[in-house]
């Protein structure tokens, strides 16, 4: 299959890169680049499994060690890159009726903890990887007593599988490590926080349910003056979409479908908030300095999702993305991925754009100034160059094709 990637150097029109797949030689693909492979969809009645692919010189994907069983299924999953670790949460099995937690340790691609999930009592708000230093790498869950009102915090070691309960103190809870969303064009359950408002201390607060006077964990201080409603209908915060050491991205609230959201970043180490160069995006990722997008548009009335003959079906580690996408046919107002990637830079300001054509295409990984970007089966990577005003994306070349790398939705470099 041909594919057409075409860059965008800032507001100038994109310029085709490079127009062969077949024809080209393949670029040979770093040593030690491993995908993941998985599926987690809650709420879905479908179960698939998770495994490490490796890339051959050759430009081959091989499927590498199988981390959970198609039988078992993964419930939900979180690349903690700042902890070098990739967390799972599986599906209940005979063997673990409440299902297991696994951390993959990205340097040496291997299980390195296992934990009993604990059980899931009443109230139960949400769960997320924190990394607050006094306690250490955790899953933590938010519960609400659901009589009292009382919120407290369930955390799991996920070293030494240690449970931990904070009554009233939510302190970890500001330390959450929130990644985005993986599979731009297939995953309907991204790792967010909803539902976090300015109270009038003009701290951030998460609403959990119980009235304007408390609203629950914090997450620091924000600066109104800075984040001030600019559209009548708009709250300037609504969902914080990441999360981590180096910067936290919110997307404000509109009442209506229209206008399109805005986006807000505070780099930490300025403790300075600024708007996001964007509207119409989903998939935000946490790449440390880099944080990646996909560019949307609304779905007009009527849209159908037309499948392709080169599109493959439903395997042990993903679904058919065309019966992913096609969920929300009918559905007006609903984000329709472009196939337009988007890497911002948090220390330069710069902004980076790669048009792929597709709209199952993602950024797997972004490591140094080399990204690396999925396109249906194909991998392929670029180098990031210029700053703000000079930004292009050179040296794109694909460097492997296969049925894997369809479910592939993370990447990283092991040692």
């Amino acid at each position: 299959m041909r594919i057409r990637t075409k860059i965008s150097f800032g507001m100038v029109v994109p310029l085709v890169a490079w127009v062969c797949s077949v024809l080209c030689l393949l670029a040979e693909a770093p040593k030690n680049l491993v995908l993941v492979a998985t599926h987690a969809d809650p709420n879905s009645g479908l179960r698939f499994g998770a495994a490490l692919v490796d890339i051959t010189g050759e430009g081959e994907a091989k499927l590498g060690r199988e981390l959970i069983s198609q039988e078992v299924g993964a419930n939900w999953s979180v690349m903690a890159r700042e902890l070098g670790t990739m967390v799972f949460v599986t599906r209940s099995s005979a063997a673990e009726p409440r299902g297991e937690i696994l951390v993959l340790d990205l340097a040496r691609a291997e299980i390195v903890s296992r934990c009993a999930v604990p059980p899931y009592g009443d109230g139960w708000f949400g769960e997320w990887v924190t990394a607050a230093p006094w306690r250490g790498p955790s899953l933590s869950r938010l519960v609400v007593s659901p009589t009292s009102r009382q919120v407290r915090l369930e955390s799991v070691s996920l070293v030494d599988c240690a449970t931990k309960t904070d009554q009233g103190n939510l302190d970890v809870f500001s330390h959450a490590i929130v990644t985005g969303l993986a599979g731009a064009a297939v995953n309907h359950h991204p790792d967010v926080v909803r539902g976090v408002e300015v109270a009038g201390d003009g701290k951030l607060y998460l609403n959990l349910g119980r009235g304007a006077a408390d609203f629950g964990a914090v997450f620091g201080a924000i600066s109104p003056a800075v984040l001030r409603p600019e559209r009548a209908n708009c709250d300037p915060v609504g969902h914080i979409l990441l999360n981590s050491s180096q910067a936290m991205v919110l997307q404000e609230k509109c009442a209506g479908k229209k206008p399109p959201p805005a986006y807000y970043i505070l780099v930490k180490s300025r403790g300075a908030w600024r708007r996001f160069p964007a509207t119409h995006l989903i998939a935000f990722r946490d790449f440390g300095r880099f944080l990646a997008g996909v560019e949307t548009r609304e779905r007009p009335p009527g849209f159908r999702t037309v499948r392709s003959k080169e599109r493959r079906g439903r395997t042990k580690y993903g679904p058919d993305p065309v019966e992913a996408m096609a969920v929300f046919d009918g559905v007006d107002g609903m984000a329709l991925p472009t196939g337009k990637l988007l890497v911002y830079d948090v220390r330069t300001e710069a902004t980076y754009r790669i048009n792929t054509g597709e709209p199952d295409s993602e950024i797997l990984l972004i490591e140094g100034s080399k990204v690396y970007y999925r396109v249906n089966d194909e991998l392929f990577q670029g180098d990031l160059v210029g700053g703000p005003g000079r930004e292009s994306v050179t040296g794109v070349s694909r460097i492997a094709k296969g049925d894997l790398i369809q479910d592939c939705h993370w990447a990283f470099i092991r040692e």
